[in-house]
């Protein structure tokens, strides 16, 4: 079986904030990691799976999102946290590209992991995007934004195996090899 032939990347944005208004950058920061988060914001987080393998491929993408932040935004939607809407949470989430049914995996304390299966194997050089930016719900209040010192996090990981020979859909082919949902190769 041929594992792991897929790249994860995601666009870095350079952030600069003028903190107290006085025309001069306060704050630049390199990546995907952004300071004085507010309601409303819309965060730039886009990424985008490649098979760089020479084998069509099973995809699975995991997103473990901090715990606190996914259970206010399941509060502001009024749902449980296992079910909470992606598409508001992620600006483009590619969901046509998913099988239809999500896993949520506990393999973290402080995380909350979905699983999402992609429905087609995937070419050689193919692509898929997960989702473009990340929401924060304009619903939400100060003490909403007050995660910790930390802040949350959202961690996206992808994994692949060879569909040559694999039946599927995806979910079926990485229970067919014995990964269940959240267990990641190699760990």
């Amino acid at each position: 079986i041929v594992v792991n032939l897929v790249n994860l990347v995601e666009d870095k944005v350079t952030l600069t904030v003028d903190e107290d208004n006085d025309g001069a950058y306060d704050i630049t920061d390199e990546g995907n990691t952004y300071e004085n988060v507010v309601p409303g914001d819309v965060l730039k987080k886009n990424p985008v799976v490649t098979n760089t393998g020479k084998y069509d491929q099973w995809v699975r993408v995991s997103i473990s999102i901090s715990k606190d932040f996914a259970n206010k935004v399941a509060e502001a939607q009024g749902v449980a946290a296992a079910n909470i809407d992606f598409a508001t949470v992620f600006s483009g989430f590619n969901s046509t590209a998913f099988e239809a049914n999500r896993v949520i995996a506990d393999i973290y304390t402080d995380y909350y992991t979905y699983v999402y299966y992609v429905a087609a194997p995937l070419a050689p050089e193919g692509t898929v995007k997960v989702f473009d930016t990340v929401n924060i719900p304009s619903s939400f209040t100060q003490d909403d934004m007050a995660y910790g010192l930390d802040g949350f996090q959202i961690i996206v990981k992808a994994e692949a195996l060879q569909a040559d020979n694999i039946a599927g859909p995806a979910s079926e082919a990485f229970a067919t090899v014995g990964w269940d949902a959240g267990e990641v190769y190699g760990e």
